[in-house]
């Protein structure tokens, strides 16, 4: 939840005219957020774990004109790559 609370006020901080890049290690997050919009009912997206912050992810990223892109990061790796190391300094 603390991630998708962060990409919500990234969005909305933001100018809308920008195109952002949300990078995140949560996969669950980001696999939901690309989900979400195609969810035909209203159980569907209640069943789902801060179904109310999505929604406003949702409405606030549609109302921009720059686009909002959300990026899944593989953290936790334990590699000497510069990807591992820059997640395992910010975890």
């Amino acid at each position: 939840m603390p991630e998708l609370e962060a990409m919500v006020r990234a969005v909305m901080l933001m100018p809308s005219t920008w195109n952002l890049t949300i990078v995140t290690d949560n996969e669950g997050v980001q696999k939901t957020s690309q989900e979400f919009p195609g969810m035909c009912s209203e159980n569907q997206i209640r069943r789902k774990l801060g179904w109310q912050l999505l929604k406003l992810f949702l409405r606030v990223s549609e109302a921009r004109t720059g686009t909002v892109t959300v990026v899944h990061q593989h953290s936790h790796k334990k590699l000497f790559t510069t990807r591992s190391v820059g997640n395992a300094l910010a975890d």
